[in-house]
Order: C-alpha cells, then structure tokens, then sequence
C-alpha cells in the first residue's frame, strides 16, 4: 500500500507541476511525449498494484498480471525494434544521391535479413542441441 501511495504522490506531483507551468504559462494543452510517458509509468509501476487490491484471488491477480505483463512487454520490445529501424529507414529515404541510396539500401536489407533470421533460429537452435528434446521430437515426428 506504502508503494502505491509513492507511485500516486509521484504521479500527482509531476502532473499537477506540470499542469501548473502549462496553465500559467499559457500552453491549454499536453503534449503526446508527456501524455505517453504518464500512461507509460502508469501502466509499468501502478498496474501490479491496482491488480493487488482488486482480486481476492491471488491465483486470478497472477494470471492477470502475467497477461498484463508479457502484453506490455511485447508493445515495449516492438516499439524499440520499428523506432530504430524506421529511423534508419527513413534517413536512408532522404538521401541525395540515387546511387548512393540504392547501396545503403541493399546492405541496410542484407543487414536486417541476417538479423532476424540469426535472432528467430537462435532459440531453435539452442532447443535441439538438448538431447532430451531431440529425442522427444524425434519421437512425435516418426509415431
């Protein structure tokens, strides 16, 4: 409860902070970087919280809060993934030079296909170098 209570003051102190500089300063509205980065620690710190006190369940709480969790992480990790890589995208799209635009683009393609290709094998990989799981395999595929 003390941790909610610290994640609600904070919250309240930079919103209403801030409210105040806009008010006076004669700016009505928020931003979308402010307005993304309060739901952002909204949803990443008072979440668990939230869940906490609203379930009797701890069972239904866990659950909810594992959904919550991968589900914020999986926006997290894609996010991080499209802003880099459309930022590099779009500055190659501004070059000048046609040529030169033509090459950055092939090796900015073979770079990205390497990528992923090496991060999505990765874990299958890893799996079958595991002799219980080759055999299990194994197994399921020849029945």
């Amino acid at each position: 409860m003390s941790c909610l209570f610290l994640i609600d003051l904070a919250l309240i102190g930079t919103s209403v902070s801030k409210m105040d500089i806009d008010y006076f300063s004669g700016r009505r509205n928020i931003s979308h970087i402010d307005c993304g980065t309060q739901i952002f620690f909204f949803l990443a710190l008072g979440m668990s919280d939230l869940l906490n006190l609203s379930y009797e369940n701890p069972t239904i709480y866990e659950m909810v809060l594992l959904v919550t969790s991968i589900i914020l992480l999986l926006i997290l990790l894609v996010l991080i993934l499209t802003s880099s890589h459309m930022l590099i995208f779009f500055t190659i799209l501004h070059m000048k030079s046609h040529k030169e635009r033509g090459k950055t683009l092939a090796t900015y393609s073979s770079h990205l296909s390497v990528e992923y290709i090496l991060h999505m094998l990765r874990p299958l990989i890893y799996i079958l170098k595991n002799a219980e799981v080759v055999v299990t395999l194994s197994k399921l595929l020849y029945k």
